[in-house]
């Protein structure tokens, strides 16, 4: 069921772009992390994201959507 988006993933990622002081400077967690949107979305916010799944596939699927989406989440020079 991981290697699918699900849409409470998309409804808490945009409640926490909005929400930005929930998350903005903290060290998070995400556990079961599916695709990873909702771990992508608060790595650009947080100071600490850690994104996991219990499944080794989802973890394989996980490292490439991270990979592919570093511009939403990676630092800019200087920030």
């Amino acid at each position: 069921t991981g290697c699918q988006l699900w849409s409470a993933s998309v409804a808490l990622a945009h409640e926490i772009l909005r929400r930005q002081h929930l998350v903005a400077g903290k060290t998070v967690v995400e556990v079961g992390a599916g695709c990873g949107l909702l771990g992508i979305a608060i790595a650009r916010l947080a100071r600490s994201t850690l994104i996991t799944d219990g499944d080794e596939e989802v973890v394989e699927l996980l490292r490439h959507n991270v990979t592919a989406n570093e511009a939403a989440w990676k630092p800019l020079p200087g920030e």
